[in-house]
């Protein structure tokens, strides 16, 4: 009995973590801030915004260089409550179902209209749900987004200072294929 009291506690304690997965990963530790110069085009929350894109102004008409970055969020849930009236371990805390999250995050730098490098990041944010466990949507976009911002972040870094790289390389397309 006190065995299966004990492995009921562990589901509970266990079913209320998320599990949040990001691709590309970026290797190789780049540090510091990355510098870039030009104009925002972004009308979402500035809360999910890679870090090195706070700064810059809103984009204008005629401006050279713009960073356009964007994110679509799609959901899935998956609800048993139904069957989960007649499992009796539900009341110690068994899964009811599952949620995830996944967040497409893309950053496009453009020079006179011209695409001169993309980023792209795939992020996917899932967790079990319980009888005791709220709605986690909210918190598992907030986490996804942000996961997936620092993605961007990370590869803006890795590849250096933008502004000088995108003007004398070719734009290589950085992405991490699971789509």
């Amino acid at each position: 009995m006190i065995d299966r009291v004990v492995v009921g506690v562990a589901v509970a304690l266990l079913a209320g973590c998320a599990s949040i997965s990001t691709s590309p990963r970026v290797t190789g530790g780049a540090t510091g801030t990355t510098a870039v110069q030009g104009a925002l085009d972004f009308d979402g929350n500035r809360d999910f915004l890679p870090a090195p894109l706070l700064a810059l102004p809103p984009a204008e008409p005629g401006s050279t260089r713009v960073f356009r970055y964007r994110y679509d969020v799609h959901y899935d849930d998956t609800d048993l409550s139904a069957l989960a009236l007649f499992n009796p371990l539900t009341i110690l805390g068994c899964p009811t179902g599952s949620v995830s999250v996944v967040t497409d995050a893309t950053l496009e730098v453009t020079s006179s209209g011209d695409t001169v490098r993309r980023y792209a990041a795939r992020t996917v944010a899932s967790r079990l749900r319980t009888i005791y466990s709220g709605d986690p949507l909210s918190e598992l976009r907030s986490r996804a987004l942000r996961a997936s911002a620092q993605s961007i972040a990370e590869q803006l870094a890795a590849d250096g200072d933008v502004t000088a790289s995108a003007q004398t390389r070719a734009a290589p397309t950085i992405d991490g294929g699971n789509r």
